[in-house]
């Protein structure tokens, strides 16, 4: 969630490709992935791949979660593979400023071009669209539904309608193109929406003897005395437990003993939410607006997120050394403010049983490195990992845009929800146990504990 301090390009990026630079940095994405990331290669299984190369030459919306930072590299190695000849990326704005503006530059060059999440930007939008509704050429699409990153490899984040509807758009206009320009339509001339599901497994021999050493530092941390040895689910339970505790002294939130671990839990992941909102300055007012709307807590935690990079993205030029005064000040405000929204992000994504599930040997990996983001703030074990990459076959957005033109507005809104559903049910189904076990040919070297 970081947020550059002074723009070095313009409020929008837009796409300047270049498809010979796009070609050699797919493949190089297994070096980038082993020195940067710590990973091996990703794997996806043929049929699946098979699948896909049979959409060549079509429009592409690939819609998968976003589980990790590596993700963009992922994808370009899978359109790589698949022979997708005009990928374009749709990213954030906070992400181009990078490198005083060089990696944003970068960026165009490999396709990709900005959006500002939470706002409306028009030429974010008419550039999505121009692309997606081109006649003549057809381009493939990089979109993350969820809006974000939310490191969660193992479920996802509700998809955001407002992206289907923007897909849903750019069909009806490259309907009404291909009409004036008399094309005949035909099976594989629409709109597709490739379903895509992310999921980063450990690969590492090592992975037993550097999560009880993780527990051992983190035990020490929260004062937990060494005692009799435990099962290390008892460990984790018991770490989770004291962490609670502790945090909750910390807030001055009352010791209820009639609450159990998971709800003291749920008032925790609240109080931090409301404690962000109040920063922000969302009114009482606005709060109750939410509640009329029967916002979920996660939503909820995605607004203020939104509402955060609208006030970080800003642009601001000091004129005298007093305002940039100022300014610095503000800069430590909503640095810590960004400490908090990642704080509430890690407890956001703890639900009901998350302690007590111990099936895989990833979600051990998992529940440990949130630990170490709470106590230290930041992630100290680290684990060697592959993705396995799981493809649905392609939905054709046409059916979801019939009497689109003639329809009431909430026609239209429901059929824009229909795809969205359909889409994110199919990326959870790919990211079921039993969908990862029979559709990737790699499986993670560790055994579960």
């Amino acid at each position: 969630m970081r947020f550059p301090r002074r723009k070095h390009l313009p409020n929008f990026c837009p796409p300047h490709p270049s498809w010979p630079l796009i070609r050699l940095a797919a493949r190089l994405v297994p070096l980038v992935l082993r020195l940067k990331y710590g990973q091996s290669s990703p794997r996806v299984s043929r049929k699946e791949l098979k699948v896909l190369r049979g959409f060549r030459g079509c429009r592409l919306v690939l819609t998968p979660n976003h589980p990790d930072k590596a993700d963009p590299a992922v994808i370009g190695w899978l359109a790589a593979r698949a022979g997708l000849e005009r990928p374009y990326v749709l990213a954030n704005r906070a992400q181009f400023d990078g490198w005083w503006g060089f990696k944003g530059r970068l960026m165009q060059r490999l396709g990709a071009y900005s959006i500002a999440r939470g706002t409306v930007d028009r030429s974010s939008f008419k550039t999505t669209r121009q692309l997606l509704s081109d006649p003549q050429q057809a381009n493939q699409l990089l979109i993350y539904p969820e809006g974000g990153n939310y490191s969660r490899s193992e479920s996802v984040f509700p998809f955001l309608p407002g992206v289907f509807g923007l897909i849903a758009k750019a069909q009806e206009e490259l309907s009404d193109k291909q009409s004036a320009a008399s094309i005949a339509p035909s099976p594989r001339s629409g709109l597709f929406v490739v379903p895509i599901a992310l999921n980063y497994v450990v690969h590492d021999r090592h992975v037993e003897s550097k999560i009880d050493a993780a527990l051992r530092d983190l035990e020490h941390y929260v004062g937990l005395e060494d005692g009799a040895p435990q099962p290390r689910a008892q460990r984790i339970v018991a770490l989770g437990e004291r962490m609670l505790s502790l945090a909750e002294g910390n807030e001055g939130l009352p010791v209820v003993v009639s609450l159990s671990p998971f709800e003291r839990l749920e008032r925790m992941q609240l109080f931090l939410l409301e404690k962000v909102e109040s920063r922000l300055g969302f009114s009482h007012s606005e709060r109750q607006k939410q509640a009329q709307l029967r916002l979920s807590v996660p939503e909820r935690t995605r607004k203020v997120i939104e509402a955060f990079l609208r006030i970080s993205e800003e642009d601001y030029v000091p004129g005298t050394a007093y305002e940039e005064t100022l300014m610095r000040r503000d800069l430590a405000s909503a640095e810590n403010l960004r400490l908090e929204l990642e704080r509430l992000q890690n407890w956001m994504d703890v639900q009901r049983g998350y302690l007590q599930e111990h099936g895989s040997v990833n979600h051990l990996v998992d529940i440990v490195r949130r630990f170490e983001w709470e106590i230290y703030g930041k992630v100290h074990l680290t684990v060697r990992r592959r993705c396995l990459v799981r493809l649905a076959t392609p939905i054709e957005v046409r059916p979801f845009t019939e009497h689109a033109s003639g329809a009431k507005k909430e026609t239209r809104e429901a059929q824009v929800l229909a795809l969205t559903h359909q889409v994110e049910a199919s990326v959870r189904h790919l990211l079921l146990p039993s969908s990862l076990s029979h559709g990737s040919r790699s499986k993670p070297r560790a055994k579960s504990p």
